[in-house]
């Protein structure tokens, strides 16, 4: 499958990046025996630099593949440059000058470095992949006109290494008849539920399997390769989806995250929010801070705080962000987009009325409609809402009911699959969404 190539590149490209770091630290340093000695402040750095670049989606093999001119190498240079700022500033200017390591100099060293050999080698990368990856051809077990767009979305996502060549009807003599049209098929995907019913499905797939010919179930692909679940799956494959969100959720580990987060964000972020009330305050007068009725877990309804940024004129009914552009002052613009207006909802996650991570908490009566228009919609109540989170970073804010219900998609994605590894994946990928201050409104 085109996953053990992609998954060789990303681990590849890992280890590149590590070899690379000890090379240009070995140069810009003193000597490979000076680095060994001192392996928790290098492996600090090492480590800052790889989770920079993940951030940045330096290691996301569409953004490797499909990059225009200079996009990887600008993401290198931009992850490279956070992580060793970070860094530098945090030895540079509170480590003791007996145990630093590394001057100024050799900060800047190593950086520069580091960025330019990483930057040229995902250039190289990016053109290269087109050329060795191989291409599966397929054959969807379903109608194409209710299939194909999810399966083009999901080549696409694969730079065209995998492709549609045919789609047949969810029998064994269909499926055996495409086969012998076609030939030289690699992939059989699954997409119509129905097939599952059909008497011999598992000796058709053993046999399959015998030929070398692999199946999957489409679900298992787009969830895989989209990072979400499409409206169409979830109606195809109801019962299933039913079954997996509705299980039940340990949310102890998150709750202990959360509450150390909070302590976090609220020490810290003391720093960004003085500063940010002033402005507000000065900028169009009192109360700084904007509350609201929120939905959080199992339907309860909570008071959500942020900076204001609007205007201190209320709205006479509930309203979606893009229909409230004309209220936004020129201070709520920017902590808008820099993401300061969140800072006060660290006290919500304390109280443990929202988590850091989850489903973007909705109003009662966004909510209430909602539930009525859009199937599988409540299943994002069964986890506190987050400031930040899977949908958040992979969507815009929802415009109206079509951009609610793919939004779902995301949040449903992250009901289902949420793990402490994909809790890391959105913080780091939030740091990046904020610096590059997308996706407000």
């Amino acid at each position: 499958m085109v996953a053990k190539y992609i998954a060789f590149v990303k681990w590849g490209l890992l280890a590149l990046d590590g070899i690379t770091f000890l090379l240009v630290a070995t140069v810009g340093s003193t000597t490979l025996t000076q680095i060994l000695s001192h392996p928790i402040q290098w492996g600090t750095l090492l480590v800052a630099i790889i989770l920079s670049l993940y951030a940045c989606r330096c290691y996301d093999f569409e953004s490797l593949s499909q990059s225009r001119k200079g996009e990887s190498m600008f993401r290198v240079f931009i992850g490279s440059s956070v992580a060793v700022i970070l860094v530098g500033i945090g030895t540079l200017y509170t480590v003791p000058n007996y145990l630093r390591i590394l001057s100024k100099i050799e900060f800047a060293t190593i950086w520069l470095g580091f960025a330019s050999i990483a930057s040229l080698a995902r250039w190289i990368i990016s053109k290269g992949l087109r050329y060795l990856l191989p291409c599966k051809r397929a054959i969807i077990v379903g109608q194409k006109a209710k299939w194909h767009p999810i399966m083009m979305e999901i080549s696409e996502k694969l730079v065209r290494k995998l492709l549609p060549v045919a789609y047949c009807e969810p029998n064994e003599k269909s499926i055996q008849e495409a086969i012998n049209l076609k030939g030289q098929t690699q992939i059989i995907i699954l997409a119509d539920s129905s097939f599952s019913s059909e008497e011999g499905q598992t000796s058709l797939i053993s046999a399959l399997r015998h030929k070398g010919i692999e199946t999957i179930f489409l679900p298992e692909l787009a969830e895989k390769y989209l990072g979400r679940i499409p409206h169409e799956l979830l109606m195809e494959y109801s019962d299933y989806y039913h079954i997996c969100l509705s299980r039940e959720i340990n949310d102890k580990p998150q709750r202990i995250s959360d509450i150390l987060a909070g302590l976090v964000g609220m020490t810290v972020g003391m720093i960004l929010m003085i500063p940010t009330a002033i402005a507000v305050a000065a900028s169009s007068g009192f109360p700084v801070i904007f509350t609201q009725r929120r939905i959080g877990k199992d339907g309860r309804i909570y008071t959500l705080h942020k900076f204001r940024s609007m205007t201190k004129e209320k709205p006479q009914e509930a309203a979606f962000a893009n229909q409230e552009q004309s209220r936004i002052t020129k201070v709520g613009r920017f902590i808008r987009k820099t993401r300061l207006d969140e800072l006060p909802q660290f006290w919500d996650v304390l109280t443990g009325s929202m988590s850091l991570i989850g489903p973007r908490p909705e109003q009662p009566e966004f909510v209430k409609s909602f539930r009525e228009e859009i199937p599988f919609y409540e299943y994002r109540h069964r986890i506190r809402p987050g400031i930040t989170g899977w949908a958040q970073i992979n969507f815009t804010y929802a415009a109206d009911v079509t951009e609610t219900r793919k939004k779902l998609e995301y949040d449903l994605y992250y009901v289902k699959n949420r793990s402490l590894l994909l809790n890391l994946q959105i913080g780091l990928k939030t740091v990046e969404t904020m610096l590059g201050m997308r996706g407000a409104r």
